[in-house]
């Protein structure tokens, strides 16, 4: 009953991606997050979506901190939705299968951006050289512990494995 509600938010999302502020982007993964904690499992078909959609991508690497929070924060929720635990009760389907796809693909969009510019030919380097790709990967770093740190704080480490 609530998954029209969860789809406007989602639109809106998609439009806030073009917003003004930070704030307004990171205020749409705000109102989205409730939606995806009530809906738990159920909403696998959202959460997909919402990691599937390339505004949330770009948003791993956003220039602000509340946003890539708020990319952290949304992750970690959609990890524990799509844990076997958190889905115990759900009768199996191809919405989880989707969604175990969509988390698998999101995760590794967040490595490869915190990777990104980073040579692993000889010697150890930890961070590119140029300053705007080094901003980048630092805020993909900090997006992915972001997430394992709200997974932890909630008390469900078993998300992030």
């Amino acid at each position: 009953r609530q998954q029209w509600l969860a789809r406007v938010l989602l639109q809106q999302a998609a439009a806030a991606a073009n917003a003004d502020t930070s704030l307004a982007q990171a205020n749409h993964l705000r109102f989205l997050a409730p939606l995806l904690i009530e809906l738990g499992w159920k909403g696998a078909e959202l959460a997909a979506e919402l990691l599937q959609s390339p505004h949330l991508r770009d948003w791993v690497t956003h220039p602000y901190k509340q946003v890539r929070e708020e990319v952290g924060n949304t992750l970690s929720i959609v990890l524990h939705a799509a844990t076997p635990e958190a889905a115990a009760g759900s009768p199996g389907s191809q919405c989880e299968a989707t969604l175990q796809e969509a988390v698998g693909a999101f995760i590794a969009h967040v490595v490869a951006e915190a990777r990104a510019g980073v040579s692993g030919a000889g010697a150890l380097e930890l961070e590119p050289e140029d300053d705007a790709a080094k901003a980048s990967v630092r805020a993909a770093r900090e997006t992915a512990l972001c997430c394992l740190r709200h997974c932890l704080k909630i008390g469900r480490p078993q998300s992030c494995s």
